[in-house]
């Protein structure tokens, strides 16, 4: 595959806005495993607008590495993309992106040592906007507990209500 879009050779400058060419493409699993896979990329195409709160990045593999088995992925892995392109005036401008996998789509194996796949991918502040870590001791009942998350660490009130006795 080549690690290139619409871009010319390294030396000239890309005439198309959508010229890019990828200089990293690393993987890191759930268990810490970081695999590099530029070279599985057929395409990558980047939504970003006003209208959205994150920017979606979805890059389409085809794998004849073995990387979906491999790495075991199934979301939640984070992906380090590393995009380049010189700009008409000689300038070299190099975007960073640092994104988790929210989604795989597209699954099916044409032969049996090929897959071919998407990643959809966010920024990690999206991802993560929903979590919130509490790190208390779990003593009380279950009614208890909530009511103590929903009114110290939500800071709201809600009326919890427990449909059965020591609970």
């Amino acid at each position: 595959m080549s690690n290139k879009y619409d871009a010319g050779p390294e030396t000239l400058e890309s005439v198309s806005p959508r010229a890019y060419s990828i200089e990293r493409c690393g993987i890191t699993s759930n268990d810490g495993n970081y695999v590099e896979c530029k070279d599985l990329i057929h395409n990558i195409k980047i939504h970003e607008s006003l209208n959205m709160s994150a920017m979606v990045v979805e890059i389409f593999i085809a794998d004849s590495a073995n990387l979906f088995t491999h790495m075991n992925l199934s979301g939640n892995e984070k992906v380090e993309l590393i995009l380049f392109r010189t700009e008409p005036d000689n300038n070299l401008k190099e975007f960073s992106l640092l994104l988790q996998i929210v989604d795989i789509t597209d699954f099916s194996e044409p032969t049996p040592s090929a897959k071919t796949y998407t990643l959809i991918c966010m920024s990690p502040h999206v991802y993560h906007d929903k979590e919130k870590l509490l790190n208390l001791p779990f003593e009380g009942t279950t009614n208890s507990l909530i009511e103590n998350i929903v009114k110290s660490n939500l800071k709201t009130t809600v009326d919890v209500r427990c449909s059965t006795k020591n609970q």
